[in-house]
């Protein structure tokens, strides 16, 4: 996750998923910007799924399991045999992020299968990241967890204030990106050839700064 750890009732944690029962946007890849519901502990589920007695699939992992630009993920899919599967997926996900899902919610959900999806793409590059969080590396322990399920009202509070401070940022660049975007140099036809120098020159930027290509987090003390 792009978002730090912070501090509810005075125990430093990392944010495992998003708003919970708000409506949700995902981006637009040509099929039209993807809206659900989120459930009521912030993953994209029905929210019902969570008072059934039975669970047969729980499928952990990032933005794939979450289903990210796309109207029916992995999930949805194998939802259409088995209704009961719950999705734990969360963008920007990474290895210890997953496992910390597992420690909270898990328990509670008892599924009779646990899928949990790596992709070599950027889950190494995540836990580069990751193992730099003391909260996520608590999860290391046997049986640890913060109970975040029954914390997840006071966690949203602060994370919908981390969330608007976000969009007034990202809101604020896009503005003088658009500026900017009038006066960029671009050398010839093979510089607009690279996508990278189009996507840049059209202000089109479908990524998160942590996400950027070529990025690795610097190197630094273990943040909490």
């Amino acid at each position: 996750s792009s978002i730090k750890p912070f501090k509810v009732r005075g125990i430093t944690i990392q944010v495992l998923s998003g708003l919970s029962n708000k409506t949700s946007v995902l981006c637009n890849e040509g099929l039209g910007y993807i809206v659900y519901q989120s459930d009521r502990y912030g993953f994209r589920n029905e929210d019902s799924v969570w008072d059934l007695k039975r669970h047969d699939i729980v499928a952990v992992g990032d933005s794939f399991i979450q289903g990210n630009c796309v109207p029916i993920g992995i999930v949805g899919h194998m939802r259409k045999v088995h209704s009961n599967t719950i999705s734990l997926g969360s963008q920007g996900a990474g290895p210890l992020n997953m496992l910390g899902t597992m420690a909270e919610y898990l328990p509670r959900l008892k599924p009779r299968h646990i899928l949990w999806f790596y992709f070599e793409g950027n889950d190494m590059s995540d836990l580069r990241t990751e193992i730099r969080r003391k909260s996520l590396l608590k999860y290391l322990e046997p049986n640890h967890r913060f109970d975040i399920p029954f914390l997840k009202k006071e966690i949203d509070k602060k994370l919908s204030v981390i969330h608007e401070s976000m969009l007034a940022k990202r809101l604020k660049e896009n503005r003088l990106n658009r500026v900017k975007t009038h006066v960029l140099p671009l050398k010839g036809l093979f510089d607009v050839l690279l996508l990278r120098n189009l996507r840049r020159a059209l202000n089109l930027n479908f990524l998160s700064p942590d996400r950027s290509e070529g990025y690795f987090p610097p190197k630094g003390k273990i943040a909490e």
